[in-house]
């Protein structure tokens, strides 16, 4: 685990289990794959190399791959977070790497018809800026629907700046 400085050791459970999504959209001319992972963070050197394994494996170009992390701090560490919290476990990294690329290059016999819809709006009184409460900070959260022409949803997008640093060093 990585990033808690106040946690001095390791997992010794599982509260909830960590999951890796990937949504690709495509409209005939162009796709887009958008992948989130419930990790502190990754590299920007292995996002280069997971884009590359990816475009190997699919016709999903590597330069139209996004990655993002919920920026869990209860998850194996998958990099030196600020160079000294947390040890990389590289044999489950690998292993974690290995199922992102066979899961995103599986999407595109995934693809169904969709329509998608967006909205957006503030949220106040949720978050700060604990470093500097007088600083502005973003407030927007903005969500994408997407639904199969068929029925049904196939996926929501959520962004909304947050550092939710709620659960104390026992989690």
């Amino acid at each position: 685990m990585t990033g808690f400085a106040a946690r001095p050791f390791p997992s010794d459970g599982q509260h909830d289990p960590l999951l890796a999504r990937a949504l690709l959209l495509n409209d005939g001319a162009t796709k887009i794959a958008i992948v989130s992972c419930d990790l502190i963070g990754i590299s920007a050197r292995t996002i280069a190399v997971l884009r590359a394994r990816i475009a190997e494996r699919s016709s999903i170009p590597g330069a139209s791959i996004v990655f993002s992390c919920t920026h869990t701090h209860s998850a194996p560490a998958t990099l030196r977070f600020r160079g000294v919290l947390g040890h990389v476990d590289e044999t489950w990294w690998a292993a974690a790497q290995e199922k992102i690329v066979a899961m995103v290059a599986g999407l595109e016999q995934q693809l169904v018809p969709a329509r998608l819809g967006i909205g957006a709006v503030k949220v106040d009184g949720i978050s700060y800026n604990r470093q500097d409460q007088t600083r502005p900070f973003d407030t927007a959260l903005t969500c994408v629907g997407i639904d199969a022409l068929s029925g049904g949803s196939v996926a929501t997008l959520i962004n909304f700046a947050v550092h939710p640093v709620t659960l104390s060093f026992g989690n």
